[in-house]
């Protein structure tokens, strides 16, 4: 059973680090085109892109509300689409490209079970559910794999034979 936890710890860890990495860039490419557009707060609103970052699913759209709405009131719409532009197709990139690629190679784990489990985390836990569900299904997995190894393993041998 210890094995198992140190699996799940493991586990989390390479999910932690893996979201950290990629988040860490989407949060300074997405700096840079704040800077670029010239809105004011774009390094505080890559810092909290990059924190939103660990929300699955709907994290983006969390960090994408506030740089908007100050682009669209500081420099009109015209500007505005362009951010909403350029911080969409950043993301569409990294999380339907890249970062896929490296969860599956590094955490094994398929996308429709981050997805499911986001939905019933989210449904038990609430917001904390949300930002743990990958961690907590990856959890559960290991656990039912860890289950189904020992209800699979035979009996010793009756009498010895």
């Amino acid at each position: 059973m210890m094995y198992r936890f140190e699996e799940i710890s493991q586990d989390t860890q390479k999910y932690v680090a893996i979201t950290g990495i990629a988040g860490l860039v989407q949060a300074a490419i997405n700096t840079g085109v704040l800077l670029a557009l010239g809105v004011d707060y774009a390094v505080p609103f890559g810092v909290f892109f990059f924190f939103c970052n660990f929300i699955p699913a709907v994290g983006f759209f969390i960090s994408l509300v506030p740089p908007f709405l100050i682009t669209l009131l500081d420099h009109g719409l015209a500007r505005a689409l362009y951010f909403l532009g350029a911080w969409w197709l950043v993301n569409v990139i990294f999380d339907n490209i890249i970062r896929p690629k490296f969860m599956k190679k590094g955490l094994h784990i398929p996308i429709y079970m981050i997805i499911v489990g986001l939905i019933i985390w989210a449904w038990v836990l609430g917001p904390v559910g949300a930002i743990l569900a990958i961690p907590l299904t990856m959890a559960v997995l290991r656990l039912v794999q860890y289950a189904g190894k020992i209800t699979q393993a035979q009996p010793p041998p009756v009498g010895g034979k």
